[in-house]
């Protein structure tokens, strides 16, 4: 089967969501579009979803909401996230650690 690797030099913007509503506003800014917030029998958020590229985006607390390659916003798992990506210091462009 063949193998692919992601790019190196491809950076994209994203934010990780906490359940709390700065945040939601937040991913509401980074992606450009409507979400909406799942609330459980308590009133607390839950969930966030938004319509992405491939349909409808779910996101639990913890997970990132990227704005990747060509304006696609997506949901990526924070240990998924952690593989896949590194931080980088907006002022210069180079990776810092996660903190």
């Amino acid at each position: 089967m063949p193998l692919y690797k992601h790019r190196p030099d491809i950076h994209v913007c994203a934010i990780q969501w906490d359940g709390t509503q700065d945040s939601a506003t937040a991913v509401m800014q980074l992606i450009d579009r409507e979400i909406r917030l799942g609330v459980d029998e308590r009133g607390e958020f839950t969930y966030l979803t938004f319509e992405g590229h491939n349909g409808t985006q779910k996101t639990n607390i913890g997970d990132w909401i990227v704005n990747g390659v060509l304006g696609r916003c997506y949901v990526v798992e924070q240990d998924t996230f952690n593989l896949i990506y590194e931080p980088l210091d907006p002022e210069v462009g180079m990776p810092v650690e996660f903190s």
